[in-house]
């Protein structure tokens, strides 16, 4: 058994964090909470305000964000987020709207500054470790 009696409670307009040394199921819980393990091999439930979650409202309320980003080193930041809009948005909303949904999505995460910056890799100077990892998370949103 990988994980066993496990509880925890997140609050609203706080942000959590999931602490242990390596091997202690960190990922495995956040694989399980995110219906990203089988159902076979889980028991239990997850609740949102004292109602039990069925399997597709954890996709319509969060996003799932891999350890390892796969970003476009030669991309701005604001270019790999309107790259994610224009596949992860409706088709129906306009250019004009989806440009306005980026730039939100920038504004909350602190990346105005470095909207024009490249991502970078170790071949080129770009964004900042935690830069990139914000611009992983806006990938991310629009999945919501």
């Amino acid at each position: 058994m990988l994980l066993n009696d496990i509880s925890g409670e997140a609050r609203e307009g706080e942000i959590l964090a999931i602490l242990g040394p390596s091997g202690s199921g960190k990922s495995t819980l956040i694989d399980a909470l995110a219906n990203r393990i089988s159902k076979e091999s889980l028991g239990g439930s997850v609740t949102l305000n004292g109602e039990t979650l069925k399997s597709g409202v954890v996709k319509k309320i969060s996003a799932y964000v891999m350890q390892d980003d796969l970003l476009y080193p030669t991309l701005t930041v604001e270019e790999t987020l309107m790259f994610s809009a224009e596949f992860r948005l409706p088709r129906s909303l306009s250019k004009e709207k989806k440009m306005e949904r980026v730039r939100t999505v920038m504004d909350e995460l602190g990346l105005n500054d470095a909207a024009k910056t490249i991502i970078g890799d170790e071949g080129r100077r770009g964004i900042s470790g935690g830069e990139r990892r914000r611009v992983s998370i806006g990938v991310g949103i629009y999945n919501s």
